[in-house]
């Protein structure tokens, strides 16, 4: 199962996206010749952000947000397995990036508003789940969630709380105390407003979320959605 059904207690989504989720931890076992254990993602997120910040020092370029200086970003969903994409680059395109919907809508927002943090698919083992689940980052002390929404304030709330019960999971598994969440409301974008430009995007309001998390939260999530598996609750 991914994170993010089991945060939205998303039955039936999960049950729609069984046979991907499947495919990427098998995916994933052939890749690390079996399941990664927690030290050993935490040895490559160690090396990868001992990387980033030296690259950071070295080769961020001047240049206010939205000018034509380029801007160092961390490719959000690189392999890590693959030395040819686990890097940082300088991407001046981002700001004139075509934005045709709202999956593309929230890796644009998150290359331009998010924390750059490193990153790894770790998967863990609750009942006879197989939970998967990527943060947004990982740091020594904290797993971090990005989320955009064009939303009103109505939903507001609704976002951030998802958002929050998918951090205490990957919390949960990468055994951090505490989580950040990140929610950029683009409250003056239009309902159906693609095809657009990132630097035409509206400046969001970002509301950040930090603060500790514990097993209990985590477990209390998966047992809200194991008792709605078994319920056939859609």
């Amino acid at each position: 199962m991914g994170a993010a059904d089991i945060a939205r207690c998303d039955v039936r989504r999960a049950r729609e996206n069984l046979v991907g989720t499947e495919n990427e931890y098998r995916s994933d076992l052939k890749r690390y010749g079996g399941e990664l254990t927690l030290g050993e993602a935490n040895e490559r997120l160690s090396i990868d952000e001992e990387r980033i910040q030296e690259f950071l020092q070295v080769q961020k370029l001047p240049g206010k947000r939205g000018s034509t200086a380029r801007e160092m970003i961390l490719e959000s969903r690189w392999d890590h397995d693959d030395p040819n994409t686990k890097r940082l680059y300088p991407k001046d395109v981002i700001f004139e990036t075509l934005v045709t919907n709202y999956l593309e809508f929230g890796e644009a927002a998150q290359l331009l508003y998010g924390e750059k943090l490193p990153t790894i698919r770790l998967w863990t083992h609750w009942k006879e789940y197989v939970v998967g689940g990527v943060p947004d980052g990982v740091t020594n002390d904290y797993v971090y969630e990005f989320r955009a929404t064009a939303r009103t304030d109505k939903w507001l709330g609704t976002v951030k709380d998802q958002a929050i019960k998918q951090a205490r999971l990957y919390a949960f598994a990468f055994k951090k105390p505490r989580i950040k969440v990140q929610v950029a409301q683009f409250q003056m974008l239009s309902r159906n407003p693609f095809p657009i430009k990132a630097k035409d995007l509206p400046k969001p309001k970002v509301d950040t979320v930090f603060g500790a998390s514990t097993d209990r939260d985590a477990l209390s999530i998966l047992s809200e959605f194991d008792a709605a598996y078994r319920a056939g609750v859609y």
